[in-house]
């Protein structure tokens, strides 16, 4: 069994946009895939940059 995975995490000022893709093989065979894309709210996370 081989797993490969990607990801991509970005952001915007109010959101993180995660990006994320599982792939899973048995030889050369792939078994299984799946793919995240979330937007998930920067809420609070300004507060804790300091200037």
């Amino acid at each position: 069994m081989k797993t490969i995975t990607r990801t991509t995490l970005t952001s915007t000022a109010t959101h993180f946009h995660l990006l994320a893709d599982l792939d899973a093989y048995e030889g050369d065979k792939r078994v299984y895939c799946f793919s995240w894309d979330r937007k998930i709210p920067r809420d609070y996370v300004n507060l804790l940059i300091t200037y």
